[in-house]
């Protein structure tokens, strides 16, 4: 299963030039069973957004253990482009290790797996999936930051609005995302069939209201 998704930031927490920053925590399920999480966490600095991600799933089934996904991953960009990218991903007995650096003439990226490293130089401005904010999405192609691949893309920024909530759909992988945003664009959830199972992102508030 295709399961999407470290330059330090210690220095960054106590920097006084931090003009905004965010934490996102959602709970992770597979057809309703919570396999883990996934925190996010954004800083804004000197015209810059740092980006720090780690999701942890492990998914049973019958007590069976089946999988564990690890993914931990920090990201800086710059004027809407990856400025850097820094990303390890282990589920099973793979691991991957992606690095990018912009240069002057285009974005260098590196994979390695199973000890063996590929690199290969891609047009200057690049993305990985933007879904803390649907502006970076409009893109045809993205970087996989769990394994390097490049993945065709595309994003449809609303296709329903209900009770301020506004539901859209990124296609990447060969498969489309259902995302929910507020009227702030602030990522609320995501919806994902894979292989016949149901792969959703939640916030624990949301779902905390919704159960009252």
């Amino acid at each position: 299963m295709r399961l999407w998704i470290f330059i330090t930031l210690f220095g960054l927490f106590s920097s006084q030039n931090i003009e905004a920053q965010s934490i996102t925590n959602f709970d992770v399920f597979i057809n309703n069973d919570r396999i883990g999480y996934y925190q996010s966490t954004l800083l804004e600095e000197n015209n810059a957004l740092y980006i720090n991600t780690e999701s942890v799933f492990s998914f049973r089934m019958l007590f069976i253990p089946l999988f564990r996904f690890r993914h931990s991953s920090e990201e800086i960009w710059v004027d809407g482009c990856l400025e850097s990218l820094k990303a390890i991903t282990s589920y099973g007995l793979r691991e991957f290790m992606v690095y990018g650096q912009r240069e002057d003439d285009g974005f260098v990226l590196s994979v390695t797996r199973r000890g063996e490293t590929s690199t290969e130089e891609l047009e200057s401005c690049m993305r990985t999936p933007s879904f803390w904010d649907p502006a970076f999405l409009y893109t045809n192609q993205v970087i996989n930051p769990f394994n390097g691949r490049l993945e065709d893309s595309q994003f449809t920024p609303e296709i329903s609005r209900e009770n301020d909530l506004i539901e859209s759909v990124f296609y990447f992988d060969d498969t489309p995302f259902s995302l929910t945003y507020n009227n702030d664009n602030e990522w609320l959830g995501l919806r994902a069939e894979v292989r016949n199972r149901i792969i959703e992102f939640k916030l624990p508030e949301i779902m905390n209201e919704e159960s009252r």
